[in-house]
């Protein structure tokens, strides 16, 4: 009852002592798992690539059914470290042990792959570099508080990979030209979605043909919100969003498409509630001025309704260049410390290496490599 999970079908292995960890599990029931394992309550979680961020469980043993991904194919070494550190705790485990099993492996994605011979070249392989490479800030660029060069500059002294300035400086402007200038194509794709919902078919309409004069008409009065796009959407700017995502989402929302419908395509998916994206529209939604947020309302509670464990005090909600901002003012986001982080950590992985390499090494007692065949 404390975590608000009674009931949740979802977690019904629980009382098997087993549970499941995905990306796409709700806040509340990532808790209660975390919560339940740390307490002894369940001794095994069956999880994706989720478990190694930021999960602090007290974990003896990793074992690995698969080590490679349906679409990437097979994990980095730095991953697969990162998954392998999660065995043995200090006060808890003082060895950790990490093994496969092949038998599973062939029975979910990626069939192609042996997972035992991953898990030796893992053992084998050097770490990938670590890279850093930075993508200009649009939005301060749009609000006038950075230029194009002050941006190409940042990028190429902050990256760790080579930048050709030039060539960076023409995308950045092609980017902002096309996020002032999409304006009246967004308006067309909204006037053939409106044409196809109410006559079923999809007229073309590059050359302004549209089928009645009322649709016509309605087209040039949606065009004269054009310099309220211009004049606002730096304001509404959404950094975690893509510069067409927020031309065409800011558009919708100045030509009046009924908030249901925005809210349905950019926190559903196939009919189903896309939590992690509806919480980044709230973010959204909590970025637009008064003015822009009528309708939208109802998002906060339907969070609400699927997880009251969420905080959605807007003044704890930050978006990425309100966190850059906070990290240029401490003085931690520098060339200097940057560049000592990666230094500390790939000291920290090599050290790691000369340490666990034998302990990582598959146990012959262990019986799991008779699954191999």
């Amino acid at each position: 009852e404390q975590y608000k999970v009674s009931g949740d079908r979802s977690l019904k292995d629980l009382f098997f002592g087993i549970a499941k960890y995905h990306g796409a599990m709700l806040p509340k029931q990532k808790i209660f798992i975390e919560k339940c394992f740390e307490n002894g309550l369940i001794d095994t979680v069956v999880g994706t690539d989720a478990l190694a961020l930021g999960v602090n469980f007290p974990i003896e043993n990793v074992v690995f059914a698969q080590l490679a991904k349906y679409y990437e194919g097979p994990i980095s070494k730095n991953l697969f470290d990162q998954l392998s550190g999660r065995a043995g705790r200090k006060g808890y485990f003082n060895q950790g042990n990490v093994y496969y099993c092949s038998q599973l492996g062939m029975m979910i994605e990626c069939r192609d792959y042996r997972v035992g011979d991953l898990y030796e070249k893992n053992l084998q392989k050097k770490n990938e570099n670590i890279s850093i490479e930075l993508t200009p800030k649009i939005k301060d660029i749009l609000n006038k508080k950075s230029s194009v060069m002050d941006e190409v500059d940042y990028i190429a002294e902050f990256s760790t990979v080579d930048v050709n300035k030039e060539e960076m400086s023409e995308n950045i402007e092609e980017t902002i030209n096309s996020i002032y200038s999409s304006f009246k194509q967004n308006v067309l794709k909204i006037m053939s979605d409106l044409i196809y919902e109410e006559i079923g078919t999809r007229p073309d309409l590059s050359k302004l043909d549209f089928p009645t004069r009322l649709y016509s008409k309605m087209y040039d009065s949606l065009m004269t919100k054009e310099s309220e796009y211009c004049d606002n959407i730096a304001k509404v700017y959404f950094e975690e969003y893509s510069p067409e995502t927020n031309s065409k989402l800011f558009t919708k929302v100045l030509c009046g498409v009924e908030p249901d419908k925005i809210i349905e395509e950019m926190c559903y998916s196939n009919g189903y509630v896309d939590f992690l994206s509806m919480m980044q529209f709230q973010k959204y939604v909590n970025n637009l001025p008064v003015q822009y947020r009528k309708g939208f309302g109802k998002v906060s509670t339907l969070i609400r309704d699927i997880d009251d464990s969420v905080d959605l005090d807007v003044s704890k909600i930050k978006v990425l260049d309100e966190v850059a901002e906070d990290l240029r003012a401490s003085d931690k986001l520098s060339a200097k410390n940057v560049m000592k982080m990666l230094e500390m950590q790939k000291n920290d992985i090599d050290q790691k290496n000369i340490e666990n390499m034998e302990e990582l090494k598959l146990l012959e007692d262990s019986g799991l490599e008779d699954y191999d065949d």
